[in-house]
């Protein structure tokens, strides 16, 4: 429910607090600090978000997809040269070849696309 609401733009607090609550009920389970980060980031609480993917990191290190997630809301929140050197960290992973692979090469080449987009507008 709080990534529904937070997809939606909707009762960002609400989200929030029951993102918070399912870490509570189960803090060893990355997918929740996961989820707790988005929700974070849509409420534009990006050092929140960031310390939160990296709990979900810290639990599940090998996971691209918390890298990916991490790097996405870095650069969303502007903090453009951590997210880019987080991306150099990132391209040296073997993305996961089971079904959550093709998602998070999805969003990891989306990410980049951005990411060069906007070097080559800066002129670097």
């Amino acid at each position: 429910l709080a990534m529904i609401l937070a997809r939606r733009g909707q009762d960002l607090d609400e989200a929030v607090s029951l993102a918070e609550r399912a870490v509570a009920a189960a803090p060893n389970v990355p997918t929740i600090y996961d989820t707790l980060s988005f929700v974070q980031a849509k409420d534009k609480k990006v050092d929140a978000a960031v310390a939160t993917i990296k709990k979900a990191i810290a639990l599940d290190p090998r996971n691209m997809q918390w890298k990916v997630h991490e790097a996405r809301i870095l650069w969303d929140g502007g903090r453009h040269k951590e997210a880019q050197t987080l991306a150099v960290e990132i391209g040296a992973m073997t993305p996961p070849q089971d079904s959550s692979g093709k998602k998070t090469m999805q969003e990891w080449q989306a990410l980049k696309a951005e990411m060069t987009k906007q070097a080559a507008a800066n002129g670097v």
